[in-house]
């Protein structure tokens, strides 16, 4: 009776494991603002889906944030049909160009089980759509946005996780 079995050289589990890395996101939406949780704060934006409406997620705002112009069209990700009002969650990371790609991002609203799975987007353009996804810039920093029902119409404190794995440069 043959077996399977696995074999993982250092070879193997070296180039599996080098330049990765997990970064988790903890949000806490109250009253419809999402504000990040932990002691420090990384060079973020966030903001809830306003219908195209967004007040911190500007052009002018990212670019200053990113320190290079037009690394995110604004308009597109966070645009009016894609950010819809009470279900979206939209966000820029700055990352300092040190960002290659992402292996998955998982999503969980209040602490229960991963309401979204994703491998990374090549766009993010202004349409519907379901779950988390997340996108690296050409400069190497990261955009992401999620959709849930009613994710920032509750009044009450509502915990978001968003659990990224990255591969550095």
């Amino acid at each position: 009776m043959a077996t399977n079995t696995f074999t993982f050289t250092e070879a193997l589990l070296g180039k599996y494991f080098v330049n990765r890395a997990k970064c988790d996101l903890a949000v806490v939406v109250t009253a419809g603002v999402p504000t990040i949780i932990g002691t420090e704060t990384p060079k973020i934006i966030i903001e809830k889906g306003l219908a195209g409406s967004q007040v911190l997620l500007t052009q002018t705002a990212v670019d200053d944030l990113l320190g290079v112009a037009g690394d995110v069209d604004v308009s597109t990700a966070f645009g009016s049909t894609a950010m819809a009002a009470n279900n979206t969650l939209g966000f820029v990371l700055a990352c300092d160009g040190q960002v290659e790609s992402v292996d998955l991002v998982r999503t969980y609203i209040g602490g229960g089980s991963s309401l979204g799975l994703a491998e990374q987007a090549s766009s993010l353009p202004d349409s519907a759509f379901s779950g988390p996804e997340l996108l690296v810039t050409p400069a190497g920093n990261l955009v992401g946005r999620m959709d849930y029902t009613n994710l920032t119409a509750v009044a009450t404190n509502t915990l978001v996780t968003i659990e990224m794995y990255l591969r550095l440069k």
